[in-house]
């Protein structure tokens, strides 16, 4: 199991998406405040209704599902089509989360463009690498997504010869 590529690939994909729910996804930084950080994990326990608590929980849960799918279809390295079928499943959920929190982004620049420079002056939102740490591991899907069905290819070969 260890020794083919696409377990590796899935691997540094699980890590990373665990990565990006221990580091902040987005920030508002203020000069009256300071910097208010997003975390992923922080999102889902947010109790506030509206748009962007949608969104948010719903960018939370895509954070959520990569690694819970990433590590499940390392486990499923016998079954090739269906290790496929879950490594397109995580390039979506990765696309999913970056749709997702870029309409969160939106709906929260125009809420907090309305209320916060009333109150404290001027702000900027600012995405940290907790943010793009998705991006890689969307790459490493996409390679392992190439590798198993290479490996996939090789054994079809192989069965043809017998």
């Amino acid at each position: 199991m260890i020794q083919r590529i696409q377990t590796v690939y899935l691997l540094l994909v699980a890590i990373l998406g665990i990565l990006t729910l221990c580091f902040p996804i987005m920030g508002i930084c203020s000069p009256d405040v300071g910097l208010s950080k997003i975390y992923a994990l922080d999102s889902l326990r947010c109790t506030c209704m509206g748009v962007g608590a949608i969104w948010s929980k719903l960018f939370a849960v895509m954070a959520l599902l990569v690694p819970i799918f990433a590590m499940v279809t390392i486990f499923m390295f016998k079954k090739r089509t269906l290790q496929i079928k879950l490594s397109i499943a995580i390039v979506l959920l990765i696309l999913l989360f970056y749709l997702f929190s870029i309409m969160f982004l939106a709906t929260s620049y125009r809420h907090i463009s309305e209320t916060i420079p009333h109150i404290y002056g001027s702000f900027s939102l600012n995405l940290p690498l907790g943010f793009f740490l998705n991006l890689i591991a969307l790459v490493f899907a996409i390679l392992a997504i190439v590798a198993i069905r290479k490996d996939e290819n090789m054994v079809r070969s192989l069965d043809r010869i017998r």
